[in-house]
């Protein structure tokens, strides 16, 4: 099959065998004899729809749901069949890691039928170990094979994601303060994209875990098993990483409202200071008759000292208050 809108088409035999794929005819009928396919398909081409609704039986409602344009990781388990839908990191040159790229696979007995928007690494990798002869032996083993490739691209990642907050706790100082703090905010975003994406997916691999099909064997289970584990681990480091994302913002805060604090004081205690010598200016430059020393040549040098002593004076008793 090598029509645009199929992407990749195998054929396996069971037994660790496989072909590429080249029928025409419906899905159904051409897996017979223990062997079972995989169809790997863009989930933006209009001829995707066309072909799954004349070569297969999947329901509308699966359709739709395999080439909606968002989704969000779940399991649907069904009486023959289940949905999947993985988001695997994004590792497309020019593109965000966090924007991650969904995997929506639908998987029965003899048939793993799986569409995408955006090209997935790990999907690579499971089509050139099948081409040097490492196919898998049964459609629970593919399925494993495309969540373990997922899910370890993620650990990279999210290990570069916790050494780029170690290097922001590292940063953070009065000087530097105001300047993180646009790194630290798309931090925090990137890390609760990160969330969004992985935290589902635990409920996914629990409800897989829980499936009753006697053909997920005990091997695909003991791996979905580790995957869930891992996972869990995933969500946990997120959930740190967060939490000292924010930690790094309110340290950042505190600095700043402490800088803003220290100014507001500096302005507070000099117009104290001056507040007195404002009404002795305001009182004594009033056009009335009377003023002391209006007549005096000495007056204006007297009143300098007057001002000069309430400020010293003012100065010890704030000092001695502890006021600064």
């Amino acid at each position: 099959m090598s029509a645009g809108h199929i992407l990749q088409a195998f054929r396996f035999d069971g037994l660790g065998g496989a072909e590429k794929w080249g029928s025409d005819t419906r899905v159904a009928e051409d897996i017979q004899d223990g062997k079972f396919g995989w169809l790997h398909m863009r989930a933006d081409s209009p001829q995707t729809r066309l072909f799954l609704q004349q070569n297969t039986e999947l329901d509308p409602l699966l359709i739709d749901a395999m080439l909606a344009e968002e989704t969000r990781p779940r399991a649907l388990i069904k009486r023959n069949g289940m949905l999947v839908v993985l988001r695997a990191i994004n590792l497309n040159a020019g593109e965000d890691p966090e924007n991650m790229i969904s995997l929506r696979m639908w998987i029965t007995e003899n048939m793993v039928i799986s569409t995408r928007r955006r090209d997935i690494k790990a999907i690579k990798d499971i089509v050139e170990h099948i081409e040097e002869g490492h196919a898998p032996r049964s459609t629970g083993e593919l399925l494993i094979n495309i969540t373990d490739r997922v899910f370890d691209r993620m650990e990279t990642h999210f290990a570069d994601l916790s050494d780029r907050v170690a290097e922001l706790e590292s940063l953070i100082s009065d000087s530097s303060a105001e300047k993180l703090q646009s790194d630290v905010a798309i931090m925090r975003r990137r890390i609760a994209i990160c969330l969004r994406y992985t935290m589902p997916q635990k409920a996914l691999l629990q409800a897989v875990l829980t499936s009753k099909f006697d053909w997920l064997q005990a091997r695909p289970r003991e791996h979905l098993a580790e995957s869930l584990d891992q996972v869990v681990r995933y969500v946990e480091e997120l959930q740190v990483l967060r939490d000292r994302a924010q930690i790094i913002n309110d340290e950042i805060n505190n600095l700043h409202n402490g800088r803003l604090n220290d100014i507001t004081y500096i302005f507070s205690v000099a117009a104290t200071i001056f507040l007195p010598l404002t009404f002795l200016t305001g009182l004594m430059g009033i056009n009335v008759g009377g003023i002391p020393g209006a007549h005096d040549d000495a007056g204006f040098v007297f009143f300098v000292v007057v001002c000069v002593v309430m400020v010293v004076t003012q100065v010890f008793i704030f000092r001695k208050l502890k006021w600064f």
